[in-house]
């Protein structure tokens, strides 16, 4: 049996990787602020075919995809800001 295919690279060095940290007055701004209490990290970047934004972010911010984490972190969010769950 003959399969046709290719094989992904386990690991790749994104290209064109920038940041910069940003604020906001709150949450739900859409300007920034120069020292808003809200902090934001913006970061762009350029990956080969195949290879995986989200997996990149994941090893970048040393976070998690488990479920559990995520509905743990949904709470939080419906604790700041009880009105968002009403929704």
């Amino acid at each position: 049996m003959q399969l046709t295919g290719s094989y992904r690279k386990v690991l790749v060095r994104p290209s064109d990787l920038k940041w910069r940290l940003t604020s906001f007055p709150d949450l739900d701004a859409d300007e920034e602020t120069p020292s808003g209490p809200v902090k934001a990290l913006e970061i762009g970047f350029r990956l080969p075919s195949s290879s995986y934004a989200t997996i990149l972010l994941r090893e970048l911010t040393h976070s998690t995809q488990s479920q559990s984490h995520h509905i743990h972190l949904a709470q939080e969010l419906r604790e700041l800001d009880p009105a968002d769950s009403e929704n």
